[in-house]
């Protein structure tokens, strides 16, 4: 994920995103929870990268 961050690949919305879904959690000292947290706008950034095109492909 680090990678991803550094080569640009993400945009700052993004990243802005993620780090609110897991800020309190991490804050509170549980960093099992921020890693849960985390794993559902990961995906969706990661899809949004490299997705399917328009009409799935076609």
């Amino acid at each position: 994920m680090l990678l991803l961050v550094l080569d640009g690949s993400w945009s700052s919305p993004s990243l802005v995103a993620l780090a609110l879904n897991v800020a309190d959690s991490v804050f509170t000292g549980q960093f099992g929870k921020a890693a849960f947290d985390a794993v559902g706008p990961v995906r969706l950034i990661g899809w949004a990268k490299v997705g399917p095109g328009p009409c799935c492909g076609q």
